[in-house]
């Protein structure tokens, strides 16, 4: 087996060599979580939700997905095409106007935008509602941490 030998030092101006920018430069090529869950719970914060319900309400949310999606490729609203959010993620006249004031609000490219409309899709199918609201694309828009 070879021995290794250090490495001669680099030769290279100091512009060269500059560190990398501290944001990310080109686009975001995986999924984008929110990090920021806040702190530990207080003592007078209100209990949450118990894991039985939450269980209840993903389950039902992932129904109503496979009803939707039935006689099409996919089956998730994370998977929906660009092309199908029109028609599977209809939006109301005020929801309409909510997502356009989000997408120039926050200078969003289509994909960032259809992310959040896929998201806002799942919240509504969460709250067991068939339709997205106002609201729904809020939270959406609220939970990329990419974006101010």
């Amino acid at each position: 087996m070879p021995v290794r030998t250090a490495t001669p030092k680099c030769s290279c101006s100091p512009e060269r060599v500059s560190p990398l920018p501290a944001t990310p430069v080109g686009p975001v090529t995986g999924p984008v979580r929110r990090t920021d869950v806040g702190g530990p719970p207080e003592a007078d914060d209100v209990a949450g939700e118990s894991s039985a319900t939450v269980r209840t309400r993903v389950h039902a949310a992932a129904d109503r997905q496979h009803q939707r999606y039935a006689g099409v490729r996919w089956r998730r609203n994370g998977e929906l095409p660009a092309a199908g959010l029109r028609r599977h993620v209809a939006l109301d006249v005020a929801a309409e106007s909510a997502w356009r004031q989000i997408i120039d609000r926050r200078a969003l490219t289509g994909r960032g935008a259809a992310a959040i409309r896929r998201v806002a899709r799942t919240l509504a199918d969460l709250d067991g509602t068939a339709d997205v609201g106002a609201e729904h694309l809020e939270r959406a828009a609220m939970m990329r941490q990419d974006v101010p």
